[in-house]
């Protein structure tokens, strides 16, 4: 009797849904809303991740302080929540590209406004005959490299900041300007320039003063007193070889000087001559070329030395083996000498064609006071 109570009180509890199996929590829908309570949409392409599209509140609910509320109906407490920040999109800047392009091997035309700029590691090869327009600009960078073999015809700017080599058939002519920004040498010229040069501003090291590596000694820019040590390897070699090959001997009448000897000799000619004479043909002590070991004396120390056979090969030759005739005719205003047509000065070979082939003295050339 007592079982079948039992199994008749199981009945009527099922049937009235006493024992369910179905967890009393809410089923979570694929719109329902999130662990705050706030829907997420994705945010912007060049935003951080996504943006909540309802407010967000930090403030806890008071419902969730009652510990008799059925937890059925009590709402989460919202955790604050760190708004991402979006950071401005900044457009990058862009330079205006005013470049042309310069097929390697052929000629070229650059107009007034236009700039070609070759950089590290390009190398520019240029034939035929080119022409830059005033106005136009042609900029060998750093680490960049022109090879002329043709013509160009420079009306406008021509600026070496790497290396340019000039064949022996080539040319640059015209108005325009060649700007070295650093050394003389940086130009390995076997050709003929006319264009005017624009050498880079002095540079005073250990007390001498050099334009574009080249040594400056003169009136203006004096020597330390312990300077020099005797004539310089260069000097002597292209000396040999312009012998052997002219077929002359170029006795050196005077080559290295020291401070010492300079002195003894400039008050020497004072003595005999004057000051005001001497000082014309004599350097005062430190301003002497003869104290850089990069001038001699050939030949004879007289101007009629101008019309000899040797003379004269050495005043049309002499810059293809790196020398100068120094103090040229009617330049004593410029330089600070009388004409001395045996005195020369080793520059090296492409630097002393360019000065050559300018027509200028050094000090015009490199843009000093005499």
């Amino acid at each position: 009797m007592k079982n079948k109570f039992i199994a008749a009180a199981v009945i009527i509890a099922m049937t009235f849904g006493l024992c369910s199996c179905k967890e009393q929590h809410p089923e979570t829908s694929d719109n329902s809303l999130n662990e705050s309570g706030a829907n997420w949409t994705s945010g912007d392409s060049e935003g951080s991740g996504f943006r909540p599209t309802k407010p967000i509140s930090t403030e806890p609910n008071p419902a969730s302080t009652n510990e008799s509320t059925n937890s059925e109906n009590s709402e989460p407490i919202d955790e604050p929540i760190e708004e991402p920040i979006d950071e401005p999109y900044v457009e990058p800047f862009e330079e205006p590209d005013t470049s042309i392009d310069i097929p390697d091997g052929e000629s070229i035309r650059i107009k007034s406004g236009e700039d070609y700029i070759a950089k590290s590691g390009e190398t520019v090869v240029l034939c035929g005959t080119s022409e830059i327009e005033e106005g136009g600009s042609l900029t060998i960078g750093s680490g960049a490299e022109l090879l002329v073999y043709g013509d160009i015809n420079l009306n406008g700017t021509l600026e070496i900041g790497g290396e340019m080599s000039i064949a022996k058939t080539a040319s640059i002519s015209g108005s325009g300007r060649i700007i070295v920004e650093d050394s003389f040498n940086q130009i390995n010229c076997d050709g003929h320039v006319t264009a005017t040069i624009v050498p880079p501003h002095p540079i005073e090291v250990d007390g001498v003063t050099y334009v574009g590596g080249v040594l400056v000694a003169n009136k203006e820019h004096s020597l330390p007193e312990n300077y020099g040590s005797g004539l310089t390897n260069g000097l002597c070699s292209a000396l040999e070889k312009m012998r052997d090959e002219s077929g002359y001997s170029f006795v050196i009448m005077s080559g290295f000087r020291s401070y010492e000897v300079q002195k003894n000799l400039f008050w020497s000619y004072v003595e005999r001559d004057g000051y005001d004479n001497a000082i014309t043909y004599s350097a005062y002590p430190g301003t002497s070329e003869h104290q850089t070991g990069l001038a001699v004396d050939l030949g004879w120390v007289d101007d009629r030395y101008a019309y000899t056979e040797e003379g004269m090969w050495l005043a049309k030759n002499c810059q293809d083996y790196g020398f100068i005739i120094r103090y040229p005719q009617g330049k004593q205003h410029i330089t600070g000498y009388i004409y001395e047509p045996w005195h020369v000065r080793y520059l090296g070979k492409s630097t002393a064609k360019l000065v050559h082939d300018s027509g200028l003295t050094l000090e015009e050339f490199l843009r000093v006071e005499g």
